[in-house]
């Protein structure tokens, strides 16, 4: 198993991400390299109970409802492929930290208690944007990942003696020239990079086919 680990999902559609109508993948195709599979970075225990905490009080996510899909899509991901007992609704812990008092933040150990979990994911957002440079439509998103245990405050992965405390999570997606001219569009391809966010956050947890797009992105149309 690895200390630390950057997911580096370049795009991904069809029955992976059920992506409708509009979106920001029109045009993409996937290709697997054989039998070649990234490892999964750690293991969950498959017989507790799980929460995804999405940590984000800088809100680099500008919407809580892009922060909600980012959730949702992961869990929804490790429950089918029975990573875990139960996962409880990540809204839930997202719930808890904005009860939290200004200034003093609730360790992440409590939260997990606080929603009936045992195993805390813990997620802080650091980037989420359509474009790095303003012109460029690269929709890019990166975060750092930890997994607590909600009775012991023990971190479980990384290992507690390993030289990083976090798991890298990088989605980046093919840049091209243009963005978007609408504001449905900016929308859609939102939902879109928030999908493929909880995707590649499932994804750390499973030995995953690595997979590329070679082709151009189209813009999205109306």
């Amino acid at each position: 198993m690895k200390t630390a680990r950057s997911i580096l999902a370049v795009t991904l559609l069809g029955a992976s991400l059920a992506l409708a109508g509009c979106n920001l993948f029109a045009g993409a195709y996937l290709i697997a390299h054989g039998p070649e599979k990234t490892p999964a970075v750690y293991t969950l225990p498959k017989e507790r109970t799980a929460v995804i905490a999405l940590d984000d009080r800088g809100s680099v996510v500008p919407q809580r409802n892009l922060r909600d899909v980012i959730g949702k899509t992961a869990e929804e991901e490790i429950l089918t492929r029975q990573l875990v007992k139960e996962m409880v609704a990540s809204r839930l812990a997202s719930a808890v930290m904005a009860r939290e008092r200004s200034g003093v933040p609730m360790g992440i150990a409590e939260l997990g208690q606080a929603v009936k979990a045992d195993v805390v994911i813990y997620v802080v957002m650091d980037q989420f944007t359509l474009s790095e440079d303003g012109t460029t439509l690269s929709p890019l998103a990166t975060g750092r990942v930890k997994i607590v245990d909600s009775q012991t405050g023990k971190r479980l992965g990384p290992p507690e003696d390993g030289p990083s405390d976090y798991y890298q999570l990088i989605v980046r997606l093919p840049a091209q020239a243009g963005t978007a001219t609408t504001t449905s569009a900016q929308l859609q391809q939102l939902q879109d990079l928030a999908r493929l966010t909880g995707l590649a956050l499932s994804r750390m947890f499973y030995d995953a086919e690595v997979l590329t797009a070679p082709t151009k992105l189209q813009e999205p149309k109306g």
